[in-house]
């Protein structure tokens, strides 16, 4: 829905996470770039944490959005902290 969330694309994400993982629940997600401005990371990290993955989210504080604690994520500033017990790393443009 324009600029705010893509929701297909999580749930595609999802659905390969799935087929290549075999669950979803209890993973650690490491989610990477810029959040601030990325609907995909908007709709995984809803979709994902609903599904009981452990999202991290990993950005400079200039691309990490002001209200990121709303959507129940970690979130590192340190790509090498926020990738370490990382299961599955998305990266984003």
């Amino acid at each position: 829905d324009g600029a705010h969330a893509h929701p297909t694309q999580a749930l595609l994400d999802a659905l390969t996470i799935r087929q290549k993982k075999g669950r979803i629940e209890g993973l650690n997600v490491a989610i990477c770039g810029d959040i601030t401005h990325s609907r995909v990371a908007r709709s995984n990290m809803e979709l994902l944490t609903k599904l009981g993955a452990n999202v991290t989210v990993i950005a400079p504080p200039t691309l990490m959005p002001t209200d990121v604690a709303r959507y129940g994520v970690r979130t590192s500033l340190s790509l090498r902290e926020g990738l370490r017990d990382a299961d599955i790393v998305m990266m984003l443009r």
